[in-house]
C-alpha cells in the first residue's frame, strides 16, 4: 500500500501507478465508511441493492496486492539479477521495513492512547461487546509485530486495515526467490505464473471465504502474497509488450475502467473483478495515451503519494468513529439515517482522515524514508 517512487535513478517512475494507488485507497475509505454506518444500525448513503460499488470496496485490497507485486518487481527486481544474497535480502528488507513499519507503529500508539482516554470520557464504551473484541491487549502484540493476517486471532483488532500491512510485508519476504527466476523467464512461464496466481485464489476464497476475497485476519497473507505473485509475473510479460500501440493508447485501458465499473456495479463474482484490477494495474503502466496524462496530473499524484498514510490513517479514524458515532446519534443507534445526515458523516469522515495522512506522511513517512534508506 506504500506509495512508490523510483528508488534508483536508473529505474523508471511508473506515474499513472501512483494516481492509481491513491484512487484505490479513496475507495476503501469510502467503503469503510459504508461499513461503519451500516454496522452500527444507521443505514448507508447508497442503497445496497442499487449497487454494489461501494459494497465490494474490499476487493481493491488486492488492486494493492498486485500492484504492490508489479511495483517492486519493477523498483527492486535488478537488485536480484545477480541471484540471491545476504546482502540484497538485507538491503531489500530494510528498504520495505522502513516503507512501512513506522507509521504502522504510529497509528498503533494512537489507538493505544484512544484506548486508554475514552473510557475515562465515555465509561459506557466498555459495555460495547466490541471494545474488548477489537483492542485485545494480546492481539495488539501480532499487530506489533505484523502477525496480524496470519489465524492467530480470529476477529480483526487494532487498526482493522493493518492486516493488509502485515500480509504485506511477508509477501515481501516469501516473494523474495521470484524475482531473480521470473525476471529471466519466458513469457509462457510468466503467464503460467499469472493464471496459477488466479487459480489459487479461487481455491482460497472457495475454501476458506464462503467464495468471498474478503478474506482478511485468517489467511490474508495468503491472499496478499497470490496478489503479489500475479503483480510480478504481469511486470514479466509487460517488459516484452509495453509498446504494443493496443498497450500504450487509451482503447484497452478504458474498455477495462468500463468494465471494472459494471462489475462492480453488479455486484459480480469476485474473481472476476481480481482479474479486471490486474489488468487496470498491467495497462495503466503501460497507457501513454490521454488517460496517462489525466493521471501524470499533480493532485492525482499528490494522493497517491499519500495513499499509504491514507490508507492507514483512515483506519484510525474508523475505530475512533466505531465508538464516537454512537455517542453522538445514542447509546443504541437502531435508526437508519437519512441521506443528508449520511453526508455529513462522510464529510466529516473525510475531512478528517486527509489532513491527518498529509501529517503523517510528512511527519513521519518522509522522514523515515530519507534518513533510513540502505540503497
Amino acid at each position: 500500500m506504500e506509495s512508490f517512487r523510483a528508488e534508483k535513478d536508473n529505474v523508471e517512475y511508473l506515474a499513472s501507478l501512483t494516481s492509481l494507488r491513491g484512487i484505490a485507497a479513496v475507495l476503501v475509505m469510502l467503503f469503510h465508511i459504508d461499513v461503519l454506518t451500516y454496522y452500527r444500525g444507521l443505514g448507508t448513503l447508497v442503497a445496497h441493492t442499487e449497487t454494489q460499488i461501494i459494497t465490494k470496496g474490499y476487493l481493491w485490497v488486492d488492486f494493492f496486492f498486485v500492484l504492490s507485486g508489479f511495483v517492486m518487481m519493477h523498483s527492486s527486481g535488478n537488485s536480484f539479477s545477480g541471484g540471491v544474497s545476504l546482502l540484497n535480502i538485507r538491503s531489500y528488507l530494510a528498504n520495505r521495513f522502513w516503507r512501512i513499519y513506522p507509521l504502522h507503529l504510529a497509528c498503533l500508539l494512537v489507538l493505544v492512547l484512544f484506548v486508554i482516554a475514552f473510557p475515562v470520557i465515555f465509561p459506557a464504551v466498555l459495555s460495547d461487546g466490541s471494545w474488548a473484541t477489537y483492542f485485545d491487549w494480546s492481539a495488539l502484540l501480532h499487530s506489533l509485530t505484523l502477525l496480524n493476517a496470519h489465524g492467530l486471532h480470529t476477529y480483526l483488532s487494532w487498526n482493522m486495515v493493518s492486516w493488509s500491512i502485515g500480509a504485506e510485508w511477508w509477501a515481501y519476504v516469501l516473494a523474495i526467490p521470484l524475482y531473480p527466476y521470473l525476471r529471466r523467464a519466458s513469457v509462457g512461464a510468466s503467464l503460467a505464473i499469472i493464471i496459477l496466481g488466479y487459480l489459487l485464489l479461487v481455491l482460497l476464497a472457495m475454501s476458506v471465504g464462503g467464495n468471498s476475497l474478503d478474506i482478511t485476519h485468517d489467511f490474508g497473507v495468503v491472499r496478499c502474497l497470490i496478489g503479489f505473485m500475479v503483480g510480478i509475473g504481469l511486470r514479466s510479460v509487460f517488459c516484452r509488450f509495453r509498446e504494443h500501440w493496443l498497450l500504450t493508447s487509451d482503447l484497452l485501458l478504458l474498455a477495462n475502467v468500463f468494465l471494472l465499473v459494471a462489475l462492480l456495479h453488479l455486484g459480480s463474482n469476485d474473481y472476476i473483478v481480481a482479474i479486471s484490477m490486474g489488468c487496470l494495474v498491467f495497462l495503466g503502466a503501460a497507457g501513454k495515451g490521454s488517460v496517462s496524462a489525466v493521471l501524470q496530473l499533480r493532485p492525482l499524484q499528490y494522493l497517491g503519494e499519500i495513499s499509504y498514510s491514507i490508507y492507514l490513517m483512515h483506519g484510525v479514524v474508523f475505530m475512533v468513529a466505531w465508538y464516537v458515532l454512537p455517542t453522538i446519534v445514542g447509546a443504541d443507534p437502531t435508526h437508519e439515517l437519512g441521506a443528508y445526515q449520511h453526508l455529513i458523516i462522510w464529510g466529516v469522515f473525510i475531512a478528517t482522515t486527509l489532513p491527518l495522512a498529509f501529517l503523517s506522511h510528512r511527519y513521519v513517512e518522509v522522514p523515515f524514508r530519507k534518513g533510513l534508506r540502505t540503497e
